[in-house]
């Protein structure tokens, strides 16, 4: 029986035969001082964990080819080191090297994400309730006041946060749902961006980030077509993809029985509403 995958959360430095099956979510390559390079990486695995990993510059040559953004590898053997630096890519207490002993097979391997965000609030950050200063995070937010220094090589911006979510609950005969759709999906259907939606309270006088805004009134009794993310734990489901094409939701309709129009929808209908975006 072929050994199982060690999962990255597990990894506590005791034991370096590791075996993981892993993605390269983020690979990056790092220029040195003294125009040599090296090569740094994220790791993610099926769970959703992820763990830094790194090329030393001696060893570049040999990995550099073999190293692909995006693709998953069955990966064995590493040298495990505290995650110390002045900058942390994500909150793992270790990282991992790439030795003699590495090997790495591409290998297709379901369930493993493409991406994982650490996302923190600006606000989290303004209020100092977000203390930690050397990991490096994502934020969602608009780039406002762009200024250049002329003391200064850098350039300052400021960060408007405005991203939102919405919690609906959508009803088809007499079944009812709560849905939760996030503002790219919202902006899709009301044909308005996050930044005007904000602009528009503002133009009334409203300038509270916690007021339900008017505009999005345009949403009620809506026929709309979703793609949703059923997680028994929750209450509400996560819409992946929302569409108003008339043509989408009338072929939708077209494929349910006539005893699914009052109330027992099929489990085993399926529409494509087009990629992911």
């Amino acid at each position: 029986m072929a050994k199982k995958f060690d999962l990255i959360n597990d990894i506590d430095g005791k034991r370096e035969t590791l075996k993981l099956g892993v993605r390269i979510t983020y690979l990056w390559i790092v220029q040195n001082r003294d125009s040599t390079k090296h090569i740094q990486m994220i790791l993610v695995d099926h769970k959703g964990n992820v763990i830094p990993a790194f090329v030393k510059k001696e060893d570049v040559g040999l990995w550099e080819d073999k190293l692909v953004e995006g693709q998953t590898y069955v990966m064995h053997n590493f040298k495990i080191l505290k995650n110390h630096g002045q900058y942390r890519v994500c909150e793992h207490p270790y990282k991992l090297m790439f030795i003699g002993a590495t090997t790495i097979k591409l290998q297709e391997i379901a369930n493993v994400p493409i991406r994982v965000y650490n996302f923190k609030s600006i606000k989290e950050i303004v209020d100092g309730t977000y203390s930690t200063t050397d990991i490096l995070i994502d934020i969602i937010g608009v780039v406002d006041n762009i200024k250049n220094r002329h003391d200064s090589n850098c350039v300052f911006f400021n960060v408007m946060d405005l991203r939102y979510k919405l919690e609906v609950q959508v009803c088809y005969g007499k079944d009812y749902a709560n849905f939760v759709l996030w503002d790219q999906d919202c902006a899709s259907i009301i044909g308005m961006s996050t930044a005007n939606l904000r602009k528009s309270m503002i133009e009334v006088g409203e300038d509270d980030p916690k007021c339900f805004p008017n505009d999005l009134d345009v949403i009620l009794g809506c026929t709309l077509a979703f793609k949703v993310k059923v997680q028994s734990r929750n209450i509400s489901m996560s819409v992946m993809k929302v569409s108003n094409d008339v043509e989408i939701i009338e072929e939708i309709k077209g494929q349910l029985q006539p005893e699914q129009h009052t109330g027992q929808l099929s489990e085993n209908i399926i529409y494509d509403l087009g990629a992911d975006t």
